[in-house]
């Protein structure tokens, strides 16, 4: 994709987004389904509801910014993740080994998540759009607590042990 001017970039990395989220939004049920771990479950099943907000918010930006999400190419390594982790997921019973899979595959995620809507962010600065700022602002506040959240349960308390803990046993 040939790009203009910085406006198409922010455009193009919006329209990225849009697409993987779109795909979370696809696979998670199947990710929720494989889940031994009933607090997996919960924080998988919490951001599935974020992620369909998370839709919406980069609806209403598209519309206020006058764009259509775009085509896009870039998201091709991503679309290959989600199906190398449905092959996982088919080959693989229900386990605290699974577990511990979902938690580094959704942290890859969730990385790629925060770099992509915190880079957004700052280019609705640059680009004067406050409001789209503040919008995807809220949302690299959601996709860093998933992230954190899924660091506690991988990495477990002190009272009870994490799934990686668990997966090793």
């Amino acid at each position: 994709m040939k790009i203009k001017s910085f406006d198409d970039l922010f455009v193009c990395l919006l329209s990225d987004i849009y697409v993987l989220e779109g795909l979370i939004i696809k696979n998670m049920p199947n990710l929720i389904k494989k889940a031994q771990s009933n607090e997996l479950k919960d924080a998988l099943k919490t951001h599935f509801g974020e992620t369909k907000e998370q839709v919406r918010r980069l609806e209403n930006i598209f519309q206020k910014i006058k764009q259509q999400p775009l085509e896009v190419s870039w998201a091709g390594d991503i679309t290959n993740l989600f199906i190398d982790a449905e092959t996982f997921l088919h080959e693989n019973e229900t386990s605290p080994l699974l577990d511990a899979a979902i938690i580094a595959f959704a942290q890859r995620i969730e990385h790629f998540e925060i770099a992509t809507y915190g880079t957004l962010k700052e280019f609705a600065e640059v680009l004067g759009h406050d409001e789209v700022k503040s919008i995807l602002k809220e949302t690299l506040k959601e996709e860093a607590h998933a992230d954190k959240l899924l660091s506690k349960i991988a990495e477990g308390t002190l009272i009870s042990h994490g799934v990686n803990v668990k997966a090793t046993r």
